[in-house]
């Protein structure tokens, strides 16, 4: 393992070093592209380094939409049923706690939101329990290989909380969240978009209050269920409610085939049961960057704010081209 982390840090540095300093748009798919497929093809003959180097687990989760009206009753029926007395009753070796916290994700994209199009994002995030912050990290998310859309990617690194003020990459509004140390890595994963990291700009900042239950078997994290009123910062400030029923990412990551197929039969068990109860739950697998950048685009009052200053100075030349004809 020891040979084959020098082998793999001398090939990414290889790989990078001539490509990445330039950043012209006519080298990156005849440079960008091949260092990437070689590195995955490396990388895939020791897959437990993969997993050191980046960070990747596989999310299996059902996503709804809550309607407004049911969100508070949905929360009661989910305390009351999945409690640890009334999970005592379906399996001894399950237990149950509860949870609320805060998030502030920042996403990024490029100009021609090239993650959107392709079912994939990636997020600064600062979450927070009360008042007191808990955690930063970049969460990277993209399409898992399943039909149902069920299954996703997540790639997590540790934030740049501690910037070196001698680094001049990172007073790129991306770059300043990436250690220094992680870029080639980052960029490795956006090769296979044909970006790097300095092609992305802030594109939508989400604030998302979360109620979540933890399910455990035997202590061990099972299944959470979540319920996330997510918020746009951008007028005007149009929200939804998310319900996820996601099993625990790390569980499912390392288990084998029969431990995926039972941890998925719960999961439906779960899932079907809730939708008995609540039938109105319409379920949209989409990201929640996906979700509100589609209600912005199709939001009136969004475009007016985006155009504002514009509007303004039209209204300007026009009232002075009205003083002008009023004088004349």
């Amino acid at each position: 393992m020891r040979i084959a982390f020098f082998i793999l840090k001398w090939f990414r540095w290889k790989a990078f070093s001539k490509c990445l300093p330039s950043f012209r748009t006519s080298e990156r798919s005849n440079c960008l592209l091949p260092a990437a497929c070689c590195l995955l093809t490396l990388t895939a003959f020791f897959p437990a380094l993969a997993d050191a180097q980046s960070g990747d687990r596989v999310d299996s989760e059902y996503r709804y939409v809550v309607p407004e009206g049911q969100v508070e009753d949905l929360w009661d029926y989910m305390k009351t049923a999945f409690s640890k007395t009334a999970l005592a009753v379906m399996d001894s070796s399950l237990s149950s706690w509860g949870q609320e916290e805060d998030f502030y994700d920042l996403y990024f994209d490029t100009k021609e939101k090239t993650l959107l199009k392709n079912n994939a994002g990636i997020r600064f995030r600062r979450r927070y329990l009360r008042d007191s912050l808990l955690k930063t990290l970049v969460q990277l998310k993209m399409a898992g290989n399943d039909s149902s859309g069920r299954a996703r990617r997540e790639i997590k690194f540790k934030a740049y909380d501690d910037v070196n003020k001698k680094d001049r990459r990172a007073m790129h509004s991306f770059w300043r969240h990436i250690r220094p140390k992680d870029r080639d890595a980052v960029n490795l994963q956006l090769a296979a978009f044909r970006i790097t990291g300095d092609d992305l700009r802030e594109e939508l900042k989400l604030k998302q209050t979360r109620r979540r239950m933890y399910i455990a078997q035997n202590g061990v994290p099972l299944m959470t269920f979540t319920l996330d009123r997510v918020a746009s910062y951008r007028f005007p400030f149009p929200s939804f409610t998310d319900l996820e029923l996601e099993i625990n990412e790390m569980r499912f990551s390392q288990a084998g085939y029969e431990e995926k197929e039972r941890l998925e039969k719960f999961s439906r068990k779960i899932r079907d049961q809730i939708l008995l109860r609540f039938p109105e739950l319409k379920q949209d697998q989409r990201s929640k960057y996906q979700q509100m950048y589609e209600r912005l685009e199709g939001n009136v009052l969004a475009k007016l704010a985006d155009n504002f200053s514009y509007i303004w100075l039209g209204g300007i030349a026009c009232f002075a081209i009205f003083l002008l004809f009023k004088r004349s």
